[in-house]
């Protein structure tokens, strides 16, 4: 007599917590044209042109990033912004399975340090006014790992910037042609960017 041979599908192999959540992950953002806007005072604004960002995060619990992006600010040429912050990003949800698959959903609080160089030329005399700031952030990242090393995310990230150094350069540095109601005395952000992570 024989003994019933039986088939089962083979299931997709178990990863153990340590594994699938490795004590670091970095991660790369692109911050799309006209996806990030910055409002201060006095009607000072503009938008990001290109930017970019990387961070790694420890144990996904802290994170340290560094961010540089092109912006406009005037019409006669292109201004920047870099940023370095660091903060917590707790998870406020975590769906991944023992393979490692599956969706994060963390609130990052980050602090740092804000760079803004903006450029212009008024009356035809161009100028830039440097400032220095502390900057404080807070969102909501949405992380899609689709294998235990790679993933997709996208986050929704805003907050205030307020210098505590400014200087002027070239015709900017005359109050001639630099109306000071366009000194910045506050700056807020609202951006959203995309990116990968891989661990």
């Amino acid at each position: 007599m024989f003994a019933p041979c039986a088939y089962a599908q083979s299931a997709p192999p178990k990863i153990s917590n340590t594994e699938s959540r490795n004590p670091a992950v970095g991660r790369a953002r692109l911050r799309p044209p006209l996806s990030t806007w910055t409002f201060g005072n006095g009607g000072n604004g503009w938008v990001t042109l290109l930017g970019g960002s990387l961070a790694i995060e420890a144990f996904q619990v802290v994170t340290l990033e560094g961010t540089f992006a092109f912006d406009l600010w005037s019409i006669e040429g292109p201004s920047h912004d870099i940023a370095l912050r660091t903060g917590a990003v707790p998870r406020l949800g975590d769906s991944r399975d023992g393979t490692g698959a599956g969706w994060v959903v963390q609130i990052p609080v980050l602090v740092g340090y804000h760079y803004i160089d903006r450029f212009g030329a008024p009356d035809g005399c161009p100028g830039h006014e440097k400032t220095h700031g502390f900057a404080a952030y807070t969102g909501v990242e949405v992380t899609r790992w689709s294998s235990p090393r790679f993933a997709w995310s996208v986050r929704l990230l805003g907050g205030p910037t307020f210098p505590f150094s400014q200087t002027r350069t070239g015709c900017w540095a005359d109050y001639t042609y630099f109306n000071p109601g366009y000194d910045l005395h506050y700056a807020v952000e609202v951006g959203l960017d995309m990116g990968v992570a891989f661990q």
